[in-house]
Order: C-alpha cells, then sequence, then structure tokens
C-alpha cells in the first residue's frame, strides 16, 4: 500500500479519504516516533502531535471506518469534516444535506428543510426552532473543535446546546425572522 504524509494534505485542499481504521496504531519508524491511519489509498502515517490532531478530529465528528470524509492539513491543524454527497436531497434554500442529512442553516445562509408544501415540511415555528438547534450543535461542535486544537479540555453538554438553541430562537423571534 502506498505511504500518505501530511504533505498529502498540505495547501488547505480538502482531499476525500475513506479510513479503514480511525483509531491510531503506533508504528515502528527509522524516523522516530510515528502512528499510522489506514485508509483505502494506503496507509497515513504521522508524527505524535498531528496524529492526535486528526485522531480527535475524527473522533469530534464520529467518522466510522469506511465513512468517507475531507481531510486537508493547513496551518499546523487537521481539518476533517463530511462531504456533501451527490444526489443528496437539495432543499428550498438550493442546498444539499451532507453524509448525514444534515444542512447547516447558520453556515449555509438558513433554510435548510423540505420546500414548503411537501409532504415533509415541517410549520413554519418548527422550522426556525429546528434551525437554531442545527445551527447551536454546529457552533457547540466547531468550538470544541477548536478547544481541542488549543490543547483545552472542555466538554460541552446537552444543557448547552438547548441552552444556545433558545437563545438564537428568542432573538429570532424579536427581530421577527
Amino acid at each position: 500500500m502506498p505511504k500518505l504524509t501530511v504533505k498529502d494534505f498540505q495547501g488547505g485542499t480538502p482531499l476525500p479519504v475513506v479510513f479503514t481504521q480511525t483509531e491510531p496504531k503506533e508504528a515502528k519508524s527509522n524516523f522516530g516516533q510515528e502512528y499510522s491511519f489506514g485508509t483505502t489509498d494506503g496507509v497515513l502515517y504521522l508524527k505524535p502531535m498531528p496524529a492526535k490532531q486528526l485522531h480527535d478530529a475524527l473522533r469530534m465528528l464520529s467518522v466510522q471506518p469506511g465513512e468517507r470524509v475531507l481531510v486537508s492539513y493547513a496551518a499546523d491543524t487537521f481539518n476533517v469534516r463530511r462531504e456533501l454527497l451527490p444526489g443528496a436531497p437539495v432543499f428550498s434554500n438550493g442546498h444539499s444535506a451532507n453524509a448525514n442529512g444534515h444542512v447547516n442553516p447558520y453556515r449555509d445562509g438558513g433554510g435548510g428543510f423540505p420546500a414548503p408544501g411537501s409532504a415533509n415540511a415541517p410549520a413554519p415555528m418548527s422550522q426556525r426552532m429546528m434551525a437554531c438547534f442545527m445551527a447551536a450543535l454546529d457552533a457547540i461542535s466547531e468550538a470544541q473543535g477548536y478547544a481541542t486544537r488549543k490543547g483545552i479540555g472542555i466538554t460541552f453538554t446537552s444543557d448547552n446546546v438547548t441552552s444556545a438553541a433558545l437563545s438564537c430562537y428568542i432573538q429570532n423571534c424579536k427581530e421577527g425572522r
């Protein structure tokens, strides 16, 4: 199998990767301590710090072996995100869902729900509440990832998500959205 390194992911352009193992394994190397991650394209060998960053990013997103994700490496940090799937449902705002069927209304500019009048369209107030919860989940997930990359051990709870979502909902109602 080909050997992959950090250099394969540099430049900030995300590359699709299917990990066959999401837990790092210690690898014997002539270059000092390294860890390996199995992928369908080869084995990715990393020094301890990048291996920890990648492992934390994979865990934060609950990436499972066999799941395709986009990976990039820039500014000494791994970025892992789920890929938008071709053929995924496209919603009324023109955005499509990621591999888990999730659309981020905060990052994607709002909406993220089935077109009005479709069989699956929720009531308008439900849409507003759902958008706030999805935005809160994404914001807290990003904050947790940022804290992990900075070496700060912080864990958010479902109460934190609920508080953020309700604050968003109240603000949206005040603004008449």
